[in-house]
C-alpha cells in the first residue's frame, strides 16, 4: 500500500468539509405539529454552543508557544519530575526561536 503523492510547492488537496449534527426534540409533554417547539430548542441549543472566549480561550490566533508554556503548566500540575520539566523547557526555548510568532492557524504538521 502506497503513501499519498506528494504536492508540488503551492499546489493543495481535497478540500473536505467536517460538520457536526445537531439535534434537539419538542418536550415531550407539550403536543408540537410543526415541530416549531424542537427548531426552538435547536436554535437555543446552536447559541450556547460557541467557542469560548475570554483571555485564556484557545483560537486560531493563539501562539503555538503559548500553546506549550501552557502544557509545561499542566505537566508541572500533575506533578511532573523537575528534570523534565527541565528538559521541556530547555527544547521550548530553542524552538521558540524558530517558531515564536507562528499562530495556531498557521501552524501545519509540515
Amino acid at each position: 500500500m502506497a503513501g499519498r503523492p506528494a504536492l508540488r510547492i503551492g499546489q493543495r488537496g481535497e478540500v473536505k468539509r467536517v460538520t457536526r449534527i445537531v439535534q434537539r426534540v419538542s418536550p415531550s409533554d407539550e403536543f408540537d405539529k410543526r415541530g416549531r417547539l424542537a427548531e426552538d430548542a435547536l436554535i437555543e441549543a446552536l447559541a450556547e454552543c460557541r467557542p469560548p472566549s475570554g483571555l485564556d480561550a484557545i483560537g486560531l490566533d493563539t501562539l503555538v508557544m503559548v500553546l506549550i508554556d501552557q502544557h509545561i503548566a499542566r505537566l508541572a500540575e500533575d506533578g511532573r519530575s523537575v528534570r523534565t520539566l527541565d528538559t521541556y523547557c530547555y527544547d521550548a526555548a530553542k524552538l521558540a526561536k524558530f517558531i515564536a510568532g507562528v499562530r495556531v492557524g498557521e501552524a501545519s504538521p509540515a
